[in-house]
């Protein structure tokens, strides 16, 4: 097999906008998660699975945003906009309901960049953050994305522009 370094990379997403906002810097990186729950099917003449089929997909976003403003914690706890105001946030029971998720990184090849865009996903939450005095503080943020029902029930979009 011939190996292609201009497919290799290695570097940071460099763009995160969660509903369309910038929520800036990101610390350890971004994760994408895929995985499917499948159902096996068996028939008595064979001793192993013959078939699998699947019965749902689930795709994971995590993130640890770095910069902690107010509207960037709003946004990774999972609440409505409407509890931010001002200079305080407001925790609550609402449902933040769905958003978008668009990445940003560059190609492997460094020309032009690559774009992963999520039509739905809602913010799962954990929002965990500590402060320490020698360590950084970031939120942890996990979002789940669903598929675009109006669309192929397409998941994401991932698409390179040059």
């Amino acid at each position: 097999m011939t190996v292609s370094t201009d497919l290799l990379y290695a570097g940071a997403v460099k763009t995160v906008k969660i509903g369309g906002v910038d929520i800036g810097g990101t610390y350890d990186g971004v994760a994408a998660n895929t995985e499917g729950e499948f159902f096996d099917l068996n028939v008595d003449q064979v001793s192993a699975i013959v078939k699998k089929s699947l019965i749902t997909r689930k795709a994971t976003i995590t993130l640890n945003v770095a910069e902690i403003s107010l509207a960037n914690l709003r946004s990774a706890l999972g609440q409505a906009s409407a509890n931010l105001s001002g200079s305080t946030l407001y925790l609550t029971d609402d449902e933040q309901g769905e958003t978008t998720l668009e990445l940003v990184c560059p190609t492997p090849s460094g020309v032009g960049s690559r774009y992963y865009y999520f039509p739905r996903i809602y913010a799962l939450g954990s929002g965990e953050h500590s402060y320490k005095k020698d360590a950084q503080t970031f939120v942890a943020v996990i979002l789940e994305a669903l598929p675009d029902t109006d669309n192929s029930d397409r998941i994401a979009y991932i698409m390179d522009k040059v």
